[in-house]
């Protein structure tokens, strides 16, 4: 009869062990939920920032309007318009409040941001996305913080656990 060889026992993998725990998921998904979050808030803070260091105001001549069917069927009123700059005449298109779109006519003037280095990009005057950056940015570093905060409770706790070898 041959000698059995006794199996060898490895210690378990911490990771392993890791993607099975609960709260290591829980604050995993809240890490990156946030991190997203965080992420679009932080991006358009930057595009707000751009326009103010960066940004030209031009008079603008609209040249169309439009009402559009926007989500869960409220309307979306749209002008568009067309400036000059120093590199040319160009055109845009902006979302405005239903104020600004049966105050403005077509042949009326308007006020455009647009950036002095590439003059593409441009919007109406006092269009911004403050209001988006004002929930994207704190939503998303609270939840990125709170992910934070579970998955290294969590990981912190399973490494004593199996350094224990409970």
């Amino acid at each position: 009869m041959q000698p059995t060889q006794p199996k060898r026992v490895d210690k378990p993998s911490f990771w392993r062990a890791a993607s099975g725990e609960f709260w290591v998921r829980f604050g995993s998904i809240w890490f990156v939920v946030g991190a997203i979050f965080l992420s679009i808030g932080l991006w358009l803070l930057a595009g707000e920032w751009r326009y103010r260091s960066d940004g030209v105001t031009s008079p603008a001549l609209v040249t169309g309007k439009e009402q559009r069917s926007g989500q869960d069927f409220q309307d979306e009123y749209w002008i568009d318009y067309r400036f000059d700059t120093p590199y040319g005449q160009f055109t845009g298109s902006s979302q405005v409040p239903e104020e600004m779109w049966q105050k403005r006519q077509v042949n009326d003037t308007v006020g455009v941001v647009y950036s002095a280095h590439n003059p593409r990009k441009n919007r109406a005057q006092g269009q911004d996305n403050w209001t988006l950056i004002a929930i994207f940015t704190p939503l998303g570093a609270f939840l990125f913080g709170l992910g934070t905060m579970f998955l290294t409770k969590s990981l912190r706790d399973l490494r004593k656990q199996m350094s224990e070898g409970t």
